[in-house]
């Protein structure tokens, strides 16, 4: 929820920076307001995306090995002898 000072904060902004402010309420001023942006536009927008594949599976191996040694470790191992 806005409060009163983050809205007066946000007109200084516009106001400051040369932007402006469109108070859409309906359909059809939404659609002017966008218009209104659409001739603000010097050039068209361009994305760029980009993308990091990280893998997995080196981390299962190594947490799978860490496993199979540690069982075999215990297997060597004597078992624990009750002395009560």
């Amino acid at each position: 929820m806005a409060t009163k000072e983050g809205v007066v904060r946000l007109f200084q902004a516009f106001i400051e920076t040369g932007g402006r402010y469109f108070n859409a309420k309906s359909g059809p001023e939404l659609e002017r307001a966008y218009r209104a942006v659409s001739a603000l536009e010097r050039e068209s927008l361009k994305l760029e995306t980009r993308s990091e594949v990280e893998m997995v599976y080196p981390v299962a191996v190594r947490a799978c090995i860490v496993l199979l040694v540690a069982s075999l470790i215990l297997r060597v191992l004597p078992p624990f002898v009750d002395l009560t």
